[in-house]
């Protein structure tokens, strides 16, 4: 049996997992093919994230309209 591994990556709103929010989740493969690359909606209406989107890009423009992780 071939064994392969994958790198999970997420981008949330800012670093607190009790204020925060995720924006994206992505797989890679170890061979660095996406297997999964989805923007998710906060679930609320959210503030502005704009020391994150400097890091990541996500802006609310990209996220609207988006599935939020509950469904």
């Amino acid at each position: 049996m071939t064994r392969s591994r994958v790198c999970p990556d997420t981008e949330p709103t800012g670093l607190s997992p009790a204020s925060d929010a995720l924006l994206e989740i992505a797989i890679i493969s170890d061979t660095g093919v996406p297997l999964l690359n989805t923007l998710i909606c906060p679930p609320d209406t959210f503030k502005a994230w704009l020391a994150a989107q400097a890091v990541h890009g996500i802006t609310p423009v990209m996220i609207r309209g988006k599935q939020t992780l509950a469904g």
